[in-house]
């Protein structure tokens, strides 16, 4: 059931005096909004998310707010007349609206105003960068995000929550800005995994109980993904061996593998895939709006342009293949295990970090989590990501609740913000 009014009027006034510093958020529902049908029409409505507060990644419509993409073509926009798909499911599943977080400029690597709440010299990393501090700064329950690259699994890494990027095609785009038709997928940042489960109860309409947590208690079957363990930092690769060392305490089987060529040039793959369609996708705003974009976004759009259609054909036949012989090599393996990201959140607020371990579940299009694993030596947090087979998401979930009690710290004091 969703909060009385005058319960969510409280609410949005103390995250906007908490979120001075942080800037997560950039609206929230006046009193037209709140008047709008979809308020009323589920206000009453119980489900997995009863009680749960939700910000929604400004690319994503919600009714009665304007939906402004982080960029200034959009400053004028009209109030959005309707709901995104995934939005009116989480309404119907119980749960409060608060208001819409933060993105990137147009959802892509060019920084937002928002701070990481772990130490706010550090990005958030992007472009759900808004929905990954709302959720680290303990401001809502839940926040929804949208991943072509790296856009959950980065943003909750550096910010310490969980951040769940499901499989390819499972949650609904109706709404939702899509940049990239092959890639785009809607995620979600929380406080925990049975958020997520909740949240993903409500997009496919199940009990969202996981399958069967018990069987994956003991004798996990972990793959370590070697390929590009020298890119990571020394922190991220102790903090890996530390925790296979645990999983291997705790009774569950790991290994290390190295994918073939097949799989391991995907990422390379995805990146010509990503530039090629978001350039395109971009290109009529670039000739009507040019004026209104930033330079470092049109040099990468224009980029984009220049990868010839024979490129990109290139990368889709491979990118269908390496999937088929992912889905393959995962229906062996319970999860495959992978650093979240290549070190820590950055100290700086000039870039979003680098997505690269983010890339390869992307463009599989399998399902993903990122776990909160272990804090480095000035306590930024670093995470490990599971990847599992696509379509098989509740198990992931459960499997990431058994790992989670081995791998998961003390959660540090979400409010403390660090100068």
């Amino acid at each position: 059931m969703a909060l009385p009014r005058h319960e969510l009027l409280a609410l949005i006034e103390r995250i906007k005096a908490q979120d001075k510093e942080v800037n997560a958020w950039r609206a929230f529902p006046d009193e037209n909004a709140l008047n709008c049908p979809p308020n009323g029409d589920f206000q009453n409505a119980v489900g997995p998310l009863s009680g749960r507060t939700v910000g929604v990644k400004d690319i994503i419509d919600v009714a009665g707010i304007p939906t402004r993409h982080g960029s200034a073509i959009y400053q004028n926009a009209p109030p959005a007349l309707a709901d995104a798909e995934c939005v009116t499911l989480m309404r119907a599943a119980g749960a409060t609206i608060v208001g819409k977080t933060v993105t990137t400029e147009l959802a892509t690597f060019v920084p937002s105003v928002t701070r990481n709440p772990r130490n706010l010299n550090h990005t958030p990393g992007g472009s759900s960068s808004g929905s990954a501090a709302a959720v680290a700064a303990g401001h809502v329950d839940i926040a929804i995000g949208t991943q072509t690259a790296g856009s959950i699994i980065r943003p909750a890494a550096y910010c310490g929550v969980f951040g769940f990027k499901p499989s390819f095609g499972l949650v609904p785009r109706g709404g939702v800005k899509i940049q990239s038709e092959t890639l785009d997928t809607v995620g979600v940042f929380a406080r925990s995994i049975a958020h997520c489960e909740a949240w993903l109860a409500a997009m496919v309409g199940t009990a969202g109980e996981g399958p069967s947590r018990e069987t994956h208690n003991t004798n996990l079957n972990v793959v370590i993904i070697s390929n590009w363990l020298d890119l990571a930092t020394e922190n991220v690769r102790t903090a890996l061996t530390v925790a296979a060392n645990s999983l291997k305490g705790a009774g569950h089987r790991v290994r290390e593998t190295t994918l073939p060529p097949s799989l391991a040039t995907l990422c390379e793959h995805q990146a010509v895939i990503q530039s090629y369609e978001v350039s395109r996708t971009y290109a009529p705003l670039c000739q009507q709006h040019g004026s209104r974009i930033t330079p470092t976004l049109l040099a990468e759009l224009a980029k984009g342009i220049a990868i010839s259609d024979a490129q990109y054909e290139s990368a889709i036949a491979a990118t269908i293949a390496g999937r088929q012989l992912a889905d393959e090599r995962l229906s062996a393996d319970d999860v495959w295990l992978l650093p979240s990201t290549v070190d820590a959140a950055p100290a700086t607020l000039a870039s979003t970090g680098d997505p690269f371990f983010n890339r390869l579940a992307s463009v599989l299009g399998v399902c993903a989590i990122t776990i909160p694993c272990s804090n480095d030596a000035h306590g930024l947090p670093l995470g490990l990501q599971l990847l599992a087979r696509h379509g098989e998401d509740q198990r992931l979930l459960g499997v990431a609740q058994a790992m989670s009690g081995v791998l998961c710290p003390p959660n540090p004091d979400s409010t403390h913000l660090k100068h």
